[in-house]
């Protein structure tokens, strides 16, 4: 009897545990019209029915040039493709087609996102897609309507306003809350999101949902750097691969993107974590080899070169200012960007409940910056926004801060050269041992500049030098 009772009260659990699945099929209402297509593919293992089921675990294997197509079998009023990937292709094409045939459309997605969706013609009777490489898809949906479950990617943005650049997947929540609620979610500033490593598909889809929480709505990008525990300083730079991994993908990035303003981790590493370490130094050097030529010349030959104008270190303590991260968003119906920065951690269910609450007492502060390097000269004593002195003519997207209006005392005391020279902020000290410098990551020399860079971040890196972080208690980490 007791077990009966046990099996029961599980199955009520279950039960209970289906009902707040995500609902990506709508077949009640009849948006989801996707089982009433034809599907078919040139590979006999490749079906319709495992794309259909919610729980994720079931999905097609494709190989290079499979293709798989759909017939809506004229379903009206249809506008919406939804697929999910387990692994993304590299590169796919998808075609829409009307009744004879005769190609409407044509798309080559070489962006590699894992959740995508596409806007289907009017005039749309069936669709192709045909993968380049390697992959496994575990979703497609066709719907009339994009249910709110869905989310709606749009391939990372040409032009950067402001760049987070993270070593994990919830560090943009549990250090660095403060930047994308307020930026992307309620400013819609041109934001990008680079982790260094997202290794796993668990970690990836926590990621997406924790991004789109909190406004973000442009694909974040993966360095795709090999990472594990323990975070020890020379663990994790063995496992990196030393800077020169991180330093090229960094630098290509800011090229690529060309941000006014970036953020990353703190230079101490919030706690010493190796990763977040590495990740603030090699942002500095990034920083610097970007404007050079002959930095990683690949690269430069492919975006151009640029120039960032300010770079802050989440809770650097030089050039201190805090984002006003607990005043209502309308974006987010009067939250403020600290609440939503708790609803962005929410959806990373893999990780352990300690950060929820280390992130609730603001053991890491996330609106605490530090100006650590800047083309358009100091901050304001009470600034509050990471813009301030960035023309808005500058901007990607429209935006307007609003600006604080300190006393006359407090206007920066250091102001760009005429040349625009940058100001960098630290003081430089010297330990090797701690602190490798890249080897032949730049072929041409702009070395004595990466190494000044190097300063600003290692006046915090002193203390990991000194021993701190050999006895420093583990708080719980990946």
């Amino acid at each position: 009897m007791k077990s009966y009772v046990r099996i029961t009260a599980i199955a009520l659990v279950i039960a209970v545990m289906l009902t707040y699945l995500p609902n990506f099929s709508s077949k009640a209402d009849g948006n989801d019209v996707t089982a009433s297509c034809t599907f078919e593919s040139n590979n006999i293992h490749a079906t319709l029915q495992p794309l259909l089921d919610d729980t994720l675990d079931k999905y097609i294997s494709l190989n290079a040039n499979d293709w798989f197509s759909l017939s809506l079998n004229d379903e009206k009023d249809v506008r919406f493709l939804y697929l999910q990937w387990n692994i993304a292709p590299k590169t796919f094409m998808l075609e829409q087609m009307d009744a004879k045939g005769n190609v409407l459309a044509s798309d080559l997605d070489e962006f590699s996102m894992m959740q995508r969706c596409e806007k289907i013609l009017l005039s749309c009777n069936s669709i192709k897609i045909t993968v380049k490489d390697k992959c496994d898809l575990s979703i497609l949906r066709v719907y009339k309507e994009l249910p709110q479950t869905v989310h709606n990617w749009l391939p990372p943005v040409e032009k950067a306003d402001i760049m987070l650049i993270a070593a994990h997947p919830d560090d943009e929540h549990i250090m660095m809350g403060g930047v994308l609620p307020e930026y992307a979610g309620e400013k819609g500033l041109a934001s990008v999101v680079l982790y260094m490593t997202m290794q796993n598909y668990t970690r990836h889809i926590e990621a997406l949902n924790g991004l789109y929480t909190v406004g973000l709505r442009t694909y974040p990008v993966n360095g795709r750097i090999f990472d594990k525990s323990p975070y020890a300083y020379e663990t994790q730079f063995s496992n990196w691969g030393g800077f020169d991994p991180a330093l090229k993908i960094i630098t290509e990035q800011l090229r690529r993107f060309k941000p006014l303003v970036v953020v990353t981790h703190a230079a101490d590493g919030e706690y010493m974590h190796g990763a977040h370490i590495i990740t603030s130094q090699v942002t500095l050097m990034a920083i610097e080899a970007a404007k050079d030529p002959k930095c990683f010349p690949e690269s430069a030959q492919k975006y151009g070169t640029w120039e960032v104008k300010k770079l802050y270190l989440h809770q650097y303590p030089i050039h201190k200012m805090h984002l006003n991260d607990e005043a209502p968003l309308s974006a987010f119906d009067g939250k403020s960007a600290f609440e939503m920065a708790q609803a962005g951690l929410k959806c990373h269910s893999s990780q352990r409940a300690i950060w929820m609450e280390r992130l609730k007492e603001r053991k890491f502060d996330p609106g605490a910056f530090g100006l650590a390097y800047t083309l358009v000269g100091l901050d304001s004593d009470d600034n509050t926004d990471m813009f301030e002195h960035i023309s808005e003519s500058d901007l990607a997207v429209n935006y307007l801060a609003n600006p604080p209006t300190p006393s006359p005392s407090a206007v920066p005391s250091a102001a760009p050269s005429e040349s625009g020279s940058p100001i960098i902020l630290g003081t430089p000290t010297s330990n090797p041992s701690a602190s490798p410098l890249p080897g032949a990551a730049c072929n041409g020399g702009n070395g004595i500049a990466i190494y000044l860079v190097i300063g600003a971040v290692i006046l915090s890196i002193s203390t990991f030098i000194l021993g701190k972080y050999l006895g420093a208690k583990k708080v719980g980490r990946r």
